[in-house]
């Protein structure tokens, strides 16, 4: 399984990094993360083909990580695609969805593929994304309704687990427990005197690692005062947690194995 950093900053996003998504694949099938700006552009400046795009999950209504999907639905069809995009919403904001969609006119757009929408609900629930990639998503403790999921390779076994926008919450620890890899928000930093509420620190983050027994652990969703200062948030990680800790780029790509 590889993972693909489309964005990593927060709200905020600076010179070097766009907001938080994600790209998930096995072999040539990919799963996308929320849809912040840009991510036709994202995918193909990192070699990734945006038709093999299967599915994508919007887990929450903030603007930074939903704004570009009529954007991305709207290139899509431009690049020709013809095969269903399935759009999984968490359920408060599937009216939403069809909104942003209504508003710029593309469910009248001539052959436009069919957009199958799923809503997800406030509890445990398992995508049917096929045999590739396996996701069971969960609901995690922001100041919206939003989740965090589990990703398994259906062929390797590997695992990664992503909090999206979160305090620290039981949910996460749960559902990563020995975890290959866990991508947890550290939008803020206890160093600082951040804690934003529906947040992460990376204390927080690094402790939910450390409990879980994850392998290693990528700190995204860098809030302001640390686009600039992302050491502040590693070190503060290294202290709590024994393991791996990393801060990617955008566009990085990595491997997770079991």
């Amino acid at each position: 399984m590889k993972v693909l950093f489309l964005g990593t900053a927060g709200a905020l996003p600076s010179k070097e990094r766009d907001n938080t998504a994600l790209a998930f694949s096995a072999g040539r099938e990919v799963f996308m993360v929320d849809c912040p700006g840009s991510a036709v552009s994202k995918l193909l400046k990192a070699g990734w083909d945006p038709l093999d795009v299967k599915a994508l999950l919007i887990t929450h209504g903030h603007v930074d990580h939903i704004y570009g999907l009529p954007s991305f639905v709207h290139a899509l069809w431009l690049l020709g695609r013809r095969e269903p995009l399935r759009l999984y919403v968490t359920e408060p904001y599937v009216e939403m969805v069809y909104g942003m969609m209504k508003i710029f006119g593309l469910p009248d757009k001539r052959d436009i593929f069919s957009l199958e929408v799923v809503p997800v609900p406030l509890a445990e629930f398992s995508l049917s994304l096929g045999e590739a990639l396996e996701v069971v998503t969960f609901p995690v403790d922001h100041d919206q309704p939003n989740v965090g999921m589990a990703i398994r390779d259906g062929a390797t076994g590997a695992m990664a687990v992503y909090s999206c926008d979160t305090e620290p919450c039981e949910a996460v620890v749960s559902h990563a427990r020995a975890a290959d890899l866990l991508i947890h928000e550290g939008n803020d930093c206890a160093a600082l005197g951040e804690r934003r509420r529906g947040h992460s620190t990376a204390e927080g983050a690094a402790r939910i690692a450390e409990v879980a027994g994850v392998k290693k652990l990528f700190l995204v969703h860098l809030g302001k005062g640390l686009l600039t200062r992302k050491s502040l948030a590693l070190e503060e990680a290294e202290r709590y947690y024994s393991g791996l800790v990393t801060i990617p780029n955008d566009l990085e790509e990595i491997g997770v194995k079991p």
